[in-house]
């Protein structure tokens, strides 16, 4: 083992002050977790964790600012000095007990900075230096205890390009079914975090080859695509579009789930496959996935929106009316992304050729939407005129009428109040009251 590098010892004032407060009031207090990982690496950590003989309630008593979110499991959040130290109750007598108890060695690793004692009863250290994941004593124990483990390990291997232990990795698929036992929020932050690290695609393959993300996604696994039996068609792997996306939340869900849809579309014509109203599906079995996963409403609307307008560039020319409807449904935001989505899409498909095509589009419909905040609000009826033209009782009803009006107008924008008035009542008068209309009898 290499000796202990000088960064080591590069403590964070507020951390040394828990260690300090704890160990003079006669526990037992020492640095754990990534922290000592990242020191090791000569990196700043990012979170701070505690481990100590004391409870929780005495950790409370010790420090007046305490966020009790966890307690029940030992756990509290101490803010002191401006930051958040993590602050856990032993697992079991001591600390060699508590760090037996640990996911994976690298972690197992514990630091007394004012006795400058190191404790590593399992070779973390070592791991660490040889760049391999292994977890503590018998994976599959560890993997039981939390079946989280096995995504929490698949990122740390890519985050410290570690490659995992043969009987880890044999653990983790063993375990990989019980997943479905925890909490769905757990696995969306865990996958949220692989997909954001620098190079996901490793991350994703080790979680495809095992099964693990067909469990966790089941739209997918080969065979709910159709890979098993018979070759789809050729369309871009996601792995390869995610990892040509940059590190954007958003878009590298959009580049996980853009096809999600495939099989509930493709059709073979004619001896070759085709695959109609592929964006729209795979928007929809995006949105339904997302939902399961627990995103809030603006997060998988925002990825959803990305996967249905992602063939847009595939189209040789679009008319302005045509431009004018889509830049209303998409905000600014979103078509700031939108180039680097198309653009990953289209050299993942190797279609290389549309690319200034796509770049032509964007340029328009962001044009357009520039257009649209400046444009005045057109002479479209308002919420009391349609209730009463088509004598309809308030409800969401009437402002589904008024988007349709919206883009009614976009397309057509010279359109008067007269006409759209006749278009609408065309329109919904006979859903709305189809006892009013005539019946093809009557109207011969």
């Amino acid at each position: 083992m290499s000796p202990f590098p000088k960064q080591i010892f590069h403590i964070s004032e507020a951390a040394r002050e828990v260690i300090r407060r704890l160990q003079h009031s006669g526990h037992q207090a020492f640095l754990v977790g990534g922290a000592i990982r990242d020191l090791w690496r000569g990196r700043p950590p990012r979170d701070w964790d505690v481990a100590t003989s004391a409870s929780a309630v005495e950790v409370q008593r010790l420090f007046p600012r305490v966020i009790p979110i966890g307690i029940r499991f030992g756990t509290v959040t101490v803010r002191i000095r401006g930051q958040e130290i993590e602050v856990s109750t032993f697992r079991g007598a001591g600390i060699a007990e508590d760090l037996h108890h640990r996911d994976f060695t690298i972690n197992a690793v514990a630091l007394d900075p004012f006795r400058g004692r190191l404790v590593d009863p399992h070779g973390g250290i070592r791991d660490l230096e040889s760049r391999r994941l292994r977890a503590v004593l018998r994976p599959q124990d560890r993997f039981k205890e939390d079946p989280l483990r096995i995504l929490r390990g698949i990122r740390l291997s890519m985050e410290e390009d570690l490659s995992v232990e043969p009987d880890t990795w044999s653990a983790m698929l063993e375990g990989a079914r019980e997943l479905n036992r925890v909490a769905v929020e757990r696995i969306r932050e865990e996958l949220n975090r692989i997909l954001l690290c620098p190079s996901p695609r490793l991350g994703l393959e080790r979680l495809r080859e095992g099964g693990i993300l067909g469990t966790l996604i089941p739209e997918l696994s080969p065979s709910c695509r159709g890979e098993s039996h018979e070759e789809l068609p050729p369309l871009a792997d996601p792995l390869d579009v995610v990892e040509r996306l940059p590190a954007e939340f958003h878009l590298r869900w959009a580049g996980l789930l853009h096809s999600v849809g495939l099989p509930l579309v493709a059709r073979r014509i004619r001896g070759r496959w085709r695959y109609p109203g592929l964006a729209r599906a795979s928007s929809e079995a995006a949105l339904a996935i997302l939902v399961r996963l627990r995103f809030s409403s603006r997060s998988a609307l925002r990825i959803s929106h990305f996967i249905r307008w992602q063939h847009i560039p595939l189209v040789p020319k679009w008319t302005s009316p045509s431009l004018r409807r889509i830049a209303a449904m998409l905000d600014s935001e979103i078509m700031e992304w939108m180039p680097l989505f198309w653009r990953a899409l289209l050299e993942a498909r190797s279609m290389e050729h549309l690319l200034d095509q796509a770049e032509e589009i964007s340029c328009r419909i962001a044009a357009e939407i520039r257009k649209d905040r400046r444009r005045r609000p057109p002479p479209i009826l308002d919420g009391e005129e349609i209730l009463s033209l088509l004598n309809l009782k308030p409800g969401p009803l009437v402002g589904e009428i008024q988007r349709a009006l919206w883009l009614r107008f976009l397309e057509h924008p010279t359109r008067s109040r007269t006409e759209l008035s006749h278009w609408l009542l065309t329109r919904y008068l006979p859903k709305v009251h189809p006892e009013l209309v005539p019946r093809r009898s009557e109207r011969e």
